[in-house]
């Protein structure tokens, strides 16, 4: 290294030189030097950059998002299965109306729907929140090990809520509309155009949470 008078020196780097430059000036290049060197480094790697999930615990978090996505299925075939239900019991009563023949074919089956809206209300309905909140409450949980930064779990956190509020429409909000279409159905005579209410009540709740759970899955695997 040669040091001149004036307080600035020359130096080699491999073939270049640098003369005439001040010290100040040679090192703040290095230090740029080296953290082009490192973002290149970073950006090389696939999906390091935008890596969310730990590596280790990805197949864990896709696995149990889909859970989540089979206990919602789960519910959304039970929802169809009652529907038809609903829909089979109003179709028959509405034959059996006005005919005088009839009448204990008819009160056997209010007592049908009497017994479907008691068994939702008792045991169903209640039943299957508890599932869902311990599902959820556990999936929740495990936010602090699956992410990396705590910006991540945030965002997580939120995504899962709303796949909750998502399910609790169908769970909770279509469940209760078909329960009271139960209800109309084991009136003596039965209500039917209460029940139809409910039932196009009870649909549309369903439908606008299938259409949110795509939504909502999508939203929790663009985190990983």
């Amino acid at each position: 290294m040669l040091v001149d008078t004036t307080g600035t020196r020359r130096e080699t780097w491999g073939s270049r030189a640098t003369e005439g430059v001040p010290i100040s000036t040679v090192s703040a290049r290095r230090v740029s030097i080296l953290v082009l060197v490192a973002a290149s480094l970073l950006l090389a790697v696939p999906g390091m950059a935008t890596a969310h999930v730990r590596a280790k615990y990805k197949a864990e978090y896709k696995r149990e998002l889909g859970e989540m996505q089979a206990l919602f299925d789960g519910y959304s075939g039970s929802f169809g299965s009652r529907q038809a239900s609903i829909s089979s019991l109003a179709g028959q009563m509405k034959a059996l109306l006005g005919d005088p023949d009839k009448a204990a074919e008819l009160r056997a089956l209010e007592q049908s729907a009497g017994q479907a809206y008691q068994m939702m209300t008792d045991e169903t309905m209640p039943e299957d929140w508890m599932r869902v909140e311990t599902a959820f409450s556990t999936f929740l949980g495990n936010a602090s090990r699956w992410f990396v930064s705590s910006r991540d779990r945030v965002r997580f956190t939120g995504a899962a809520s709303t796949m909750r509020r998502t399910v609790s429409e169908l769970v909770q909000d279509a469940s209760e509309d078909q329960s009271l279409a139960y209800s109309a159905l084991s009136q003596d005579p039965p209500d039917l155009s209460e029940e139809a209410d409910r039932s196009a009540l009870a649909a549309a709740h369903a439908a606008k949470a299938r259409r949110d759970i795509r939504k909502d899955r999508a939203a929790l695997l663009a985190l990983l």
